[in-house]
C-alpha cells in the first residue's frame, strides 16, 4: 500500500525526535479512510487517516496528531473507558489527559484539539476524573471535526466505529491485545534505557508499566521463613536420586550420593474481592512477579485467586500468566484452607490483600501477609508486611 508522502514525512519527524517511539510508529497499519473526520487509530493500532485533514495540516501538526494517537494506545483507554456513557465524553477525556502533557513538551497540534483549559479544568488528572466532570454537560459539545477533541477511534474510549474493521484474523492488518502488550512493554523498557531528554510523563508511564515489587522477596523469606523451611530454603544435602560425577567410578565400584538442592514451594494467595482496586491489583501482579524472579524462577508457584470463593488455582512461571477474577465478598481463611490443599503442600504461604477480610485460626505452615495499602492489620502469627 502506497502511504501517503507527507504522512511518511511526519512519522519520519516524529521518529527523529522520540527514537523510542519508533516500535510503536511502524507497527502501525496506515489505512486511507475517506469517511474519517481526520485521523483516529481503532484498538488494533490501526491508524484511519483522512486525505483531506492531511493536506490541511502542516508534517509538524500530522506529527503531532500520530503522537496523541499513540498515546491513547499506551495508555490503554480503550480498556480503561470502554462503556463509559456518553462515549464522547469519554474521548474527550482521553484526548485532554494527553493533551495537556504534549502542551508541556511544546508539542504542535492543529487548532481546535482540547486541553483541561477548554472546559476551565485542571491539569494533571486521569481521563476518568475529566470524565466524570464531563459527562452530565458534555452532550451538547461536538468536537468532531477535529482530531485529538473527541473522535480519535475506539483506541480512546473502546468502541468500535462504523469506518473501522473487525478484530484482526490471522494473517489481517492490525495488533491483537496480546501482542500490544508485548509491544507497549518492550517500548516502556526502551524509554527507561533511553539516556536521553524523555519527557517526563513518558518516563512515568514506562515505570508503571513495569512496576517494580516494592518488598524484596528474597530478603524476606531468607529472613522469616529459614526455620520453616528448613532444608528446603535452599540448604543442600546429600541424595542418591542421582550419582555424584565427582566420585563415580567407571568400573562399577561404589556410588556416591550427589548433592541436591530443595527448593521451596510456594503458594500465594490473592486477594480479588471487591474491595481491591485495579491499582492494588497491579500492585500485586507486581508482587508475585518478584517472588517468581527472586525465589520461583525454576520451579514456578501456585498463584490462587480468592475473594469469598476459589475463584482459580495456577501454577504459574510469569505473572502475565495469572488471570485475577473476582469481585465478590472476602475471605482470606478460605483461600488458606485451599492453598493447604495442594500437593505438593506449599512450605511457605503469602497472602496479598488489603485486609478487610476475616482470618482462621493460625495455620500450620510460615504465612506471610502483604497488606496492600492502609487496611486493618493481619493476626500476629503471620508476618506482616505493609505494601503502600
Amino acid at each position: 500500500m502506497i502511504i501517503n508522502e507527507k504522512f511518511q514525512a511526519a512519522r519520519a519527524n516524529l521518529c527523529s525526535r522520540r527514537p523510542y517511539l519508533a516500535t510503536a510508529i511502524y507497527a502501525m497499519a496506515i489505512i486511507e479512510e475517506p469517511d474519517v473526520y481526520t485521523m483516529a487509530v481503532d484498538k488494533y493500532w490501526r491508524l484511519y487517516y483522512s486525505p483531506n485533514a492531511l493536506s490541511q495540516w502542516s508534517v509538524e501538526e500530522i506529527s503531532g496528531v500520530l503522537y496523541h494517537e499513540i498515546l491513547h494506545l499506551f495508555r490503554e483507554h480503550s480498556m480503561r473507558l470502554e462503556c463509559l456513557e456518553p462515549s464522547n465524553a469519554a474521548n474527550i477525556a482521553a484526548d485532554m489527559e494527553i493533551n495537556d502533557d504534549l502542551a508541556n513538551e511544546k508539542i504542535v497540534l492543529p487548532d481546535g484539539c482540547v486541553y483541561p483549559k477548554t472546559f476551565n479544568l485542571p491539569d494533571k488528572l486521569t481521563a476518568e476524573e475529566y470524565f466524570e466532570k464531563l459527562k452530565d454537560n458534555v452532550k451538547t459539545v461536538s468536537f468532531k471535526t477535529f482530531a485529538g477533541a473527541g473522535d480519535c477511534g475506539s483506541c480512546a474510549d473502546g468502541e468500535q466505529r462504523e469506518w473501522e474493521k473487525p478484530a484482526p484474523r490471522s494473517g489481517e492488518q492490525g495488533v491483537s491485545r496480546t501482542m500490544g502488550e508485548i509491544l507497549i512493554k518492550d517500548i516502556a523498557k526502551q524509554i527507561l534505557e533511553t539516556q536521553g531528554d524523555v519527557p517526563g510523563h513518558l518516563k512515568r508511564w514506562a515505570g508503571e508499566k513495569l512496576l517494580a515489587p516494592k518488598v524484596k522477596w528474597e530478603k524476606e523469606l531468607a529472613a522469616h521463613v529459614r526455620k520453616a523451611l528448613a532444608i528446603v530454603a535452599g540448604s543442600e544435602d546429600y541424595s542418591y536420586s542421582r550419582a555424584s560425577r565427582r566420585n563415580a567410578t567407571s568400573d562399577g565400584g561404589v556410588i556416591f550420593p550427589a548433592m541436591t538442592k530443595h527448593l521451596p514451594e510456594i503458594a500465594v494467595v490473592v486477594d480479588t474481592s471487591g474491595s481491591m482496586s485495579q491499582e492494588a491489583l497491579d500492585g500485586v501482579l507486581a508482587e508475585v512477579s518478584g517472588i517468581i524472579k527472586k525465589c520461583c524462577s525454576r520451579q514456578g508457584l501456585t498463584v490462587l485467586a480468592v475473594d469469598a470463593a476459589l475463584n482459580s488455582s495456577q501454577k504459574v512461571f510469569s505473572a502475565k500468566n495469572i488471570n485475577l477474577i473476582g469481585g465478590g465478598g472476602t475471605d482470606m481463611g478460605l483461600g488458606i484452607e485451599e492453598a493447604l490443599k495442594l500437593k505438593p503442600r506449599p512450605h511457605v504461604i503469602i497472602v496479598l490483600t488489603d485486609g478487610y477480610t476475616g482470618w482462621p485460626e493460625k495455620p500450620p505452615v510460615k504465612t506471610i501477609v502483604g497488606l496492600i495499602g492502609n487496611g486493618p492489620a493481619a493476626p500476629n502469627w503471620a508476618k506482616t508486611i505493609r505494601i503502600d
